[in-house]
């Protein structure tokens, strides 16, 4: 599922409580692609976690999951962990100690933490152009996704951009081509979880938009026409 970021609003919900509350969008069934993710048992599940999760870290209360007892919930194992970015660098929160993963010259953003909560996806940028990393969040091991170029391409701008599998295993690379305005190309890669075996999915340099994984091994794109195009992985 695509970040969207935090947003506010004057919504009724929101203002006229006498608690904290806050109102979460987690997918659309307008989206042909979300609304499969959403017909999966599986996947609302981790929505639900998610939630819950968060939820247990804003009050610094027990981060048991569904049928765990709270005296098992441990904050070192990795589906307690949680990412974020603070001062531009990569933080990994466990339960009662922040640390950074990353210390260097690029700025970071977009952190998407996989579905096993083990590992994120982040960018990294600097003047030379945006790199697309993995992050094992136990170790700190980086691998760096954006092995077909950075910067620029003549008059085109280098993108990446990655989406976990619903199963935390692999990773669908976007590597696009822009003038500054619009995606000019693109093709999809496919990446082990880890980010190290990679193979080309698509080759035709159309533009891809609104790449998506619709189960473990079917993913999604629309055509620069608004076609949407379903395909099988190996």
């Amino acid at each position: 599922l695509r970040n969207r970021g935090l947003k506010t609003a004057n919504f009724t919900v929101l203002i006229r409580t006498t608690m904290p509350a806050v109102l979460s969008e987690s997918a659309f069934v307008t989206n042909p692609a979300e609304e499969a993710l959403l017909a999966d048992p599986a996947a609302r599940a981790w929505i639900a976690e998610a939630h819950a999760y968060a939820i247990c870290q804003h009050l610094d209360a027990s981060t048991a999951m569904p049928g765990e007892s709270s005296t098992a919930a441990d904050a070192t194992k990795p589906h307690r962990r949680a990412a974020y970015i603070k001062d531009g660098q990569v933080w990994v929160a466990s339960k009662g100690a922040d640390v950074v993963l990353t210390d260097d010259d690029l700025i970071y953003s977009d952190v998407k933490l996989s579905p096993t909560r083990d590992k994120v996806l982040v960018t990294g940028s600097d003047f030379a152009g945006s790199r697309l990393f993995a992050i094992d969040l136990a170790t700190g091991e980086r691998r760096d996704l954006s092995v077909f170029g950075i910067g620029r391409d003549g008059v085109h701008n280098l993108s990446y951009e990655g989406f976990w599998s619903p199963d935390g295993r692999r990773i669908l690379v976007l590597f696009a081509h822009d003038d500054g305005h619009k995606q000019t190309a693109a093709d999809l890669y496919l990446f082990d979880g880890d980010g190290n075996n990679h193979m080309r999915l698509t080759d035709d340099g159309a533009a891809k938009l609104n790449p998506a994984w619709t189960g473990d091994t079917q993913v999604t794109y629309e055509t620069g026409s608004g076609t949407t195009i379903t395909f099988d992985l190996p």
